[in-house]
């Protein structure tokens, strides 16, 4: 995960001057031409990244965990829960990217199963990052 995020920040570098659907769809295709989806991590599978309504960067994910509140507990274990992200990230330029944008970052987890169940969403919006 802190990878993944790393190449974003060097994504939002090239980002100066672009509105927000210009500056979310960037940060995608340069993050596929990166990375292969789909993307298996310890916790989840990464599906996607998705530019939605030009407000939100969302990451989707597929886990086998069942329950979310077994799943809230293993991201504050794994460090990516909502305070770990934002204390970790920052600041990274993408962080200052998304507030200048006013964009939220969301990551949203599905059950792997019945992948049209939505376990958890952790939005971090702009202010949230506290600048």
């Amino acid at each position: 995960m802190k990878k993944i995020l790393l190449l974003l920040v060097i994504v939002s570098l090239i980002g100066c001057g672009q509105n927000n659907e210009e500056y979310i769809n960037n940060v995608i295709k340069d993050t596929k031409a990166n990375i292969s989806f789909p993307y298996e991590g310890e916790l989840a599978i990464w599906s996607d990244i998705i530019n939605e309504n030009d407000r939100n960067l969302v990451f989707v994910y597929y886990t086998h965990v069942e329950n979310k509140s077994v799943l809230d507990k293993l991201l504050v274990d794994y460090e990516i829960d909502h305070a770990s992200i934002i204390r970790s990230y920052k600041s990274d330029p993408l962080a200052k990217g998304l507030y200048e944008r006013n964009i939220n970052l969301i990551f949203r987890y599905y059950n792997e199963d019945q992948r049209n169940l939505l376990l958890l969403e952790n939005i971090i919006k702009p202010t949230d990052w506290g600048f």
